[in-house]
């Protein structure tokens, strides 16, 4: 069955499908479901004629295989079950009725772990900052208090958010906000707005580094200090991202 080629736009487009599959599977156990959808999908526009993990096999494991960390030989077989073997793991679990406790478990781990592989090859031959970057980041406002930007943070597993300040781009970090509730008279100081708290102790924001999308990610990394990267357009915020992202 031939196999459609994606252009740029339908790998980024795919590759944040599957993250976000990865994204609910890690909160829970046992919804392996949106990575499934997300597989079928990206199958479905490979080989608009096929009707399942089945006829979608060769083209999503021909994707899998362009990936620098997919298995090569028999010397992986001790760290990672080979592609065609967890591929058809998965595939016999989507089909199974039973979906529920260890059995469910085992299906959302070997689902993640071919998510992963899919992701790395799709993303082989991008090299640009913008290929990587989490689009549409949450951001945080001067005029909140620090208790909504802290359950931000805790709801999504934040570690910055990015926070206009003027016309300049900053983070405020986990970090910040942990030693500045620590170093209160007492906690009701988390109400405080940022401007405020800002004005009061302006070590709580921090310069965010801002690049344009067309920055190459080798680049961006030689810089790195640690905090993530802003991809702006001008004034305007793109997306973060962080070492984890270019993974």
């Amino acid at each position: 069955m031939p196999t459609r080629e994606l252009t740029q736009g339908q790998r980024c487009y795919f590759r944040d499908q599957l993250r976000e599959g990865r994204a609910v599977a890690l909160k829970d156990a046992e919804d392996f479901h949106p990575i499934v959808t997300a597989l079928e999908r990206l199958g479905s526009v490979l080989h608009p004629k096929g009707r399942g993990l089945g006829d979608y096999k060769e083209g999503l494991l021909k994707i899998a295989q362009k990936g620098s960390s997919a298995p090569v030989d028999g010397d992986d077989r001790n760290l990672v079950m080979p592609l065609a073997t967890l591929y058809t793991s998965v595939q016999n679990g989507r089909n199974d009725a039973l979906h529920q406790g260890a059995y469910a478990r085992h299906l959302t781990r070997h689902c993640i772990e071919l998510a992963i592989f899919i992701e790395d090859g799709l993303m082989a031959e991008m090299d640009r900052v913008s290929d990587f970057m989490v689009r549409d980041p949450s951001v945080a406002e001067l005029w909140q208090p620090l208790a909504f930007a802290r359950q931000k943070m805790l709801s999504n597993s934040f570690s910055f958010l990015p926070i206009r300040v003027d016309t300049e781009w900053m983070f405020l970090s986990d970090y910040q906000v942990a030693r500045y509730l620590s170093q209160a008279a007492d906690r009701s100081v988390i109400r405080t707005r940022i401007d405020e708290a800002y004005e009061h102790c302006p070590g709580i924001l921090k310069v965010a580094n801002c690049v344009p999308g067309d920055r190459l990610v080798a680049d961006v990394l030689r810089d790195f200090d640690g905090d993530p990267v802003l991809v702006v357009r001008g004034e305007e915020l793109l997306g973060i991202a962080t070492p984890f992202d270019f993974l």
